[in-house]
């Protein structure tokens, strides 16, 4: 996006990603069956989906030009180039995410890709992804990543061998419980630095982690307004806390996340639908082979 040191905008980094995100919706229409079932879904989620991806492509793109603007010296200026350097970072992972999520509607592909993208770019200990329970109104553990105990310095921000998706126990967070579930109540991110040893010790998700849990960055996944699930990550690497920074690059992430997953999880429920319907046709008609084409007559009674 940089080409002798000069920006492309805002407005063209904008319209870049309305387009990109427009091929991914035909994208999707032609690989999911059934078609129509496939454009029904791309009506409801397309739209913002787009707008979604443009406006947070845009407002990177804006803090990437006022970074231009601002730095003035040669010192600030080397100090510009790795900040710009970690924006295009996660710039580039944004959209990778949208390309790879919108590629997919495996839910489970979904879910699995969601956190382990977090986890990464945040550069967090471990990350964990809750889906909502719509009955209990508790959450759910959906997924799980964990970052590598040994990571080499030469990986830089650019690896993707750095994050594997594991299997927690399977475990669920009733209304309101946890700090997962006090931001799925209030539908606000929550960043905690200092976790009291009450919270980890009656969650049983940090001791998955498999290590003492110090910091959390917990954002809701919203789709107009309803939640739907909770992403959260855990211990900034490199002994630092999480910053205003690291929330405000979560909540776009989870802008991208939640409309991924409501999409994946519409086109199961679509194809569930699709095969108890063809599951009820071919039992309708192995019940009517059961039956005789005339019936027989038999004196006395009418069949």
């Amino acid at each position: 996006m940089l080409k002798k040191k000069e920006f492309i905008g805002v407005l063209w980094a904008a319209l870049f990603a309305v387009f990109m995100e427009s091929l991914h919706m035909l994208v999707t229409l032609l690989i999911a069956r059934p078609f129509t079932d496939a454009l029904q879904v791309v009506k409801e989620v397309g739209l913002p989906m787009i707008g979604a991806n443009s406006v947070g492509v845009a407002i990177f793109a804006l803090i990437i030009v006022n970074l231009i603007k601002e730095k003035r010296t040669s010192s600030e200026r080397d100090r510009y180039y790795v900040e710009l350097e970690r924006k295009i970072y996660e710039m580039e992972k944004l959209y990778r995410l949208g390309v790879q999520v919108s590629s997919t509607l495996d839910i489970n592909v979904v879910l699995d890709l969601c956190i382990n993208t977090t986890v990464e770019v945040l550069e967090a200990e471990a990350g964990v992804l809750f889906l909502m329970d719509e009955e209990s109104s508790g959450l759910f553990l959906a997924s799980m990543a964990k970052a590598e105990e040994k990571i080499s310095p030469s990986q830089g921000l650019s690896s993707t061998n750095s994050v594997r998706i594991v299997k927690g126990q399977k475990m669920c967070l009733k209304e309101g419980e946890g700090i997962a579930g006090r931001v799925a109540r209030d539908k606000r991110p929550l960043l905690v630095n200092s976790v009291d040893s009450k919270e980890r010790l009656s969650n049983r998700i940090y001791k998955d982690c498999g290590f003492q849990v110090k910091s959390v960055l917990s954002v809701p996944l919203l789709v107009k307004d309803k939640v739907i699930g909770v992403i959260q990550v855990c211990n900034k690497r490199k002994d630092v806390v999480f910053g205003g920074e690291d929330e405000h690059l979560l909540v776009s992430f989870a802008v991208h996340a939640a409309i991924a997953i409501e999409n994946a999880k519409l086109y199961q429920e679509v194809a569930e639908k699709e095969r108890m319907k063809k599951e009820l046709e071919i039992a309708h008609r192995l019940q009517k082979r059961l039956l005789p084409d005339n019936p027989h007559q038999i004196e006395g009674y009418q069949i």
